[in-house]
């Protein structure tokens, strides 16, 4: 038997966390990665068991070497070890069953002939909640103690993938039964007088919507929580494999897994930020706020992503601009996310431009590009939260930028909006009072 290097073990870990970043379905993405266990290790058969609510073993994936699903009841886990490391929380290594003095008696152990065993609990918020168990018949010492900690790493990760399913599915659940609820009462209505009809359904229209953003809000309260603890384990063990294994800080599986974090990261942020704006609107104390000073403040931050796409950016700040009271913090998100959607949506060496000016009681500032433009028919739609312009999925994020800018925008009492002609650029026009 040849046993796999520490490099390689590495990469394949890489290759099934860069899997569960960028695959959705979780039955396709755990039958991956306990194939890729599998072929690792050397195991002849590979099975991942959760444990359902009521304590009955749900057997997601069971996979002989060979790649087909095992259906035999009696080829099935030793329930005797999967018991231990669901008890314990910890791995089971076995390097012959028969010969073990904790399990040679063992009835499952005798009757299936087990030699190599190696079981890993998936533990979640401390509990464990299933195993991945990794088996060899055929030979006694395939599994060895450098295979635990590997392995303790994928199911960490395959936890929280699980967990994170779950809760997505609950919350799929529980919106498509509310509304349900609001179908049958919409067709209550649909028998009141038209008047009647008119008022209720627009009374419905409304408690819908803030139920749906309750629900929504609440999802992305709980979903944060639960991806920022997996987020962070990556970005330690990033670095712990950096250390362990000098792995240089450019190479490009680090590179990736790094930039896939920081992506989702980045995302959680944005939706949080909704959510925050939605209940709890401005956070911070209001003070005078100079809109050409935080222009100018803020241009170097945005320098460098102009520089590396080439290209030219002009400012031209009107004189005297009244102050007025905002929240600086807010309208620095603002202006970046205008910002950063005219850099990505221009063609290099194109040309991005920002202006001030004074209208009556009213600031003018104006973010304007020479990209691609928005298509006529998207316009309508491009403040919407979660639309996506680029329907192909080729550019990262969840379309709320335009969404959060605006929300800022109007928190001050303001407006934005949007002129654009396809092939032409666009042109975002922020329109804050200077009293309010």
């Amino acid at each position: 038997m040849k046993v796999p290097s520490e490099a390689h073990i590495i990469k394949v870990l890489l290759d099934i966390s860069r899997e569960m970043v960028e695959t959705r379905a979780l039955d396709p993405l755990l039958t991956y990665a306990v194939e890729q266990c599998m072929t690792l290790f050397d195991a002849e058969l590979g099975y991942l068991v959760l444990i359902n609510a009521d304590n009955t073993l749900d057997y997601r994936v069971q996979l002989a070497a060979n790649g087909e699903e095992i259906n035999d009841p009696e080829q099935r886990i030793s329930r005797t070890i999967f018991s231990k490391a669901v008890n314990t929380g910890e791995p089971v290594l076995i390097i012959s069953a028969l010969d073990d003095p904790e399990f040679q008696n063992s009835e499952s152990v005798v009757q299936m002939q087990l030699r190599s065993v190696l079981c890993v609990p998936l533990v979640s918020r401390a509990k464990s909640i299933g195993v991945v168990y990794l088996e060899n018949r055929s030979a006694d010492h395939i599994f060895t103690k450098e295979y635990i900690e590997p392995l303790r790493y994928f199911a960490s990760q395959t936890a929280a993938v699980i967990e994170n399913a779950i809760l997505n599915e609950a919350m799929e659940t529980k919106i498509a039964a509310r509304t349900s609820q609001i179908r049958e009462t919409n067709k209550r209505l649909e028998l009141e007088i038209a008047e009647r009809q008119r008022i209720e359904q627009e009374f419905i229209s409304v408690a819908v919507e803030r139920e749906r953003s309750h629900i929504l809000n609440r999802f992305i309260q709980n979903a944060s929580h639960q991806f920022r603890t997996p987020l962070s384990v990556i970005q330690v063990s990033l670095k712990l494999l950096q250390t362990q294994y000098d792995i240089s800080a450019d190479d490009q599986h680090a590179t990736q897994i790094k930039t896939q974090v920081n992506t989702v990261a980045e995302l959680l942020n944005n939706m949080v930020l909704m959510v925050k704006l939605d209940t709890d609107g401005f956070q911070n104390t209001l003070y005078p706020i100079q809109m050409n000073e935080l222009i100018e403040i803020m241009r170097s931050r945005w320098m460098d992503a102009i520089n590396k796409r080439e290209h030219r950016l002009h400012i031209a700040l009107a004189d005297d601009l009244p102050t007025f009271t905002g929240d600086a913090e807010l309208l620095t998100k603002a202006l970046d996310h205008l910002i950063i959607n005219a850099i990505q949506y221009t063609r290099s060496k194109g040309e991005i431009s920002i202006t001030t000016a004074q209208q009556g009681d009213l600031i003018i500032v104006q973010v304007k590009d020479t990209g691609e433009g928005i298509p006529q028919n998207s316009q309508s739609a491009i403040f919407q939260r979660f639309f996506r312009g680029d329907e192909a999925g080729t550019t990262r994020g969840f379309g709320l930028g335009l969404s959060i800018a605006q929300l800022i925008v109007q928190l001050h009492a303001g407006s934005l909006t949007l002129e654009s002609q396809p092939g032409q650029g666009s042109t975002f026009t922020i329109e804050i009072p200077t009293k309010h």
